[in-house]
């Protein structure tokens, strides 16, 4: 579990990750209430695109999941 305001990374996958109805395969929320769920949606953020908004906003060396994304993605 992470401290309010602070965002949780979860590990890299190369296989399939199943998304299901309230959540994505081996991963958990802590919040039931804002997070997961059948009305949540998941976040897909291109890796091709870190190197420009990190850039743009001054933060060389910006981790992945940094916009807030579920998955990011390359290719």
């Amino acid at each position: 579990m992470t401290s309010p305001g602070r965002p949780a990374f979860s590990r890299r996958r190369s296989k399939p990750c199943f998304a299901g109805a309230t959540n994505l395969a081996g991963d958990g929320q802590a919040d039931l209430v804002n997070h997961g769920g059948v009305d949540k949606a998941v976040l897909a953020y291109s890796a091709d695109h870190y190197p420009n908004g990190a850039k743009e906003l001054n933060m060389p060396g910006m981790p992945y999941g940094a916009f807030g994304e579920n998955l990011t993605i390359a290719g």
